[in-house]
This record gives structure tokens, sequence and C-alpha cells, in this order.
């Protein structure tokens, strides 16, 4: 860029700044949008295009921003997702791993962690490996509050019969009660 046109850029810069300024009068204003129409008459379009590269830098700025937002650890989900819908607005593919990416991530972690745990009973080990394969879905949970009340009875009733300092009576009653839950295993 010539030492003419920066000057010119910077001319053109200060009519612009005197239009958005608040405190200038309006006659200054009037004044400012008069030059720059001259000055666009004058040189056909030249600052329309210089304008139209800052914009294309700006843009790019803010695309940025945007993507960097992606993966900022301190920055909460809403905004990521407000990120991802703009980019995506704007055209650009967006891959990132989203905070349930990771919460999955750490799921089947887990699952591979039951495989190797020699404390882990071979039910819940025979669970791991199928959710690993993909045969079935990750547990939410016992389902329904209930549900959930008997699996813990279930598993009560199963420590009582691992636990040493338990009479051999309470044993014997705990393996009834796992009978008449269905478990035979016991």
């Amino acid at each position: 860029m010539s030492t003419s046109s920066q000057q010119d850029n910077r001319v053109a810069g200060g009519y612009k700044a005197t239009i958005s300024n608040p405190n200038t009068s309006e006659e200054a204003k009037t004044h400012a949008r008069e030059m720059l129409a001259e000055m666009n008459a004058e040189h056909q379009g030249e600052y329309t295009e210089t304008m139209g590269r800052e914009d294309e830098i700006h843009s790019n700025r803010v695309i940025g921003g945007y993507k960097a937002t992606l993966n900022n650890p301190n920055v909460s989900q809403e905004a990521k997702d407000r990120a991802e819908a703009v980019l995506g607005e704007q055209g650009y593919e967006v891959s990132y791993v989203k905070e349930t990416d990771s919460h999955t991530n750490r799921v089947l972690g887990g699952y591979k962690a039951t495989l190797s745990n020699p404390n882990t009973s071979e039910e819940a080990k025979m669970h791991a490996a199928a959710v690993l394969d993909g045969e079935e879905p990750p547990s939410k949970g016992a389902g329904t509050q209930e549900e959930q009340y008997l699996h813990r009875v279930i598993g009560g009733y199963k420590a009582t019969l691992s636990n040493p300092n338990t009479s051999d009576e309470a044993k014997e009653q705990a393996r009834l009660k796992l009978k008449e839950h269905g478990v035979e295993e016991y």
C-alpha cells in the first residue's frame, strides 16, 4: 500500500469516526458524510474494497474466537453450544469433544476398568464386555425408585453372604431371601 493510500485511508477513518461519535455535531457529521462520498467518487470504490478486506479480516478473527471458545475448558457448555451454532451458520464444520462426549468416554473407561478388577463379579464383567463390544447400551441405573431399592436390597443380602462376621443363621436367611427374589447363584 502506498503512502498516499495510507494517508487517504486514515482521513477516511477520521471521517467515519466523526460520523459515529455521539459527541459530534450534526453539522460535522454531515460534512464528514459529504467528504467520504467525494473521496469514494474520486477513488472509484478503493475505500469500499479496503473496508471489505478489513471486514473480512474482522470476520476471520470473530470466527477464530468462536473456534477458540469450543476448546477452552474455562468456557461454559452454553457458550460452546452458541459458538457451535454460529460456526455452523457460517458454514464451518465443527469438531470438538463435548462434555457429554467426555462423560461417555469416562463411562466406557469405567467399563474397561471393570474387566480387570479382581473384586468385580463375573456378571458385572460380562455386562462390561457386552457394553464395550456394543452389544448392550451402558446402564443408566436400575430404573424406577422401587427397582433401585430392590437392587440395593439384593446387594445387601449378597454382602451378608460374603461378610466373615455374619453368623451362619443370618447367611442362610440371606440365601432364602435371594431365592425369593430369583437370585439362585448364592
